[in-house]
């Protein structure tokens, strides 16, 4: 019953319009591309495979990250959808933030967080 009112308050006095959603979206992403600077040290130097031990470790940490948030969102969103999309951007983050950390920025790491956060949200589709 708790958990009800709280998603009535929340929907009725704090929900975002789309049109802030979407700008935020669009602003994340900006600061995302702008973030990596122009002389940072990207992983293409032929190293840096397509299927490596590192790029399995990706996917399945991605994979257990989105599911673990789903899990989560699942208890505090009213509906699914929201669950599966906070829970697919908050395993990419995470996977975004590692890469920044790293000593070589590879988008070949970031592809394979985005498809194991993928996978993640595709398990739960409902055939």
């Amino acid at each position: 019953m708790l958990a009800n009112n709280r998603r009535e308050y929340y929907n009725k006095n704090m929900s975002v319009p789309p049109k802030v959603r979407r700008g935020l979206c669009v602003f994340f992403i900006a600061l995302i591309c702008l973030a990596i600077p122009k002389g940072a040290a990207i992983a293409d130097d032929g190293k840096d495979e397509w299927f490596a031990e590192d790029k399995a470790k990706h996917f399945a940490a991605s994979f257990f990250i989105e599911t673990l948030a789903y899990n989560v969102y699942i208890r505090n969103f009213d509906s699914e959808s929201k669950s599966k999309t906070a829970a697919f951007f908050t395993a990419l983050a995470v996977g975004t933030a590692k890469e920044f950390i790293d000593d070589e920025f590879s988008w070949k790491d970031l592809a394979w967080d985005a498809a194991g956060a993928g996978f993640g949200v595709a398990v739960r589709i409902e055939f």
